[in-house]
C-alpha cells in the first residue's frame, strides 16, 4: 500500500467524491495521530510509574486499532 492508499483506506474515489474522500483523509489522520499520542503517553506513564493510566491508555490504543481496521 503507497502513502496515498493509505490516508484513502484503499478506496478510489470519483472527481465529484471530493468531500467524501477528504473525510476518510481526516479520520485517517487524526487515527494516526492519536494512536501517537497514546504511545507517548504510554511512555510517560511508564517512565512516571503510573501503571493505573498506562492501562487506560493502552485499552485506549486498542480501540484505535480496531477503529482504523473497521475504517
Amino acid at each position: 500500500m503507497i502513502v496515498k492508499d493509505f490516508f484513502t483506506s484503499g478506496w478510489t474515489f470519483s472527481r465529484n467524491e471530493y468531500e467524501l474522500r477528504n473525510r476518510f483523509q481526516m479520520m485517517n489522520v487524526a487515527l494516526l495521530l492519536s494512536s501517537i499520542g497514546l504511545i507517548y503517553g504510554i511512555g510517560l506513564n511508564i517512565y512516571r510509574d503510573i501503571p493505573f493510566i498506562m492501562y487506560v491508555d493502552i485499552v485506549l490504543l486498542c480501540v484505535n486499532f480496531i477503529l482504523f481496521l473497521v475504517l
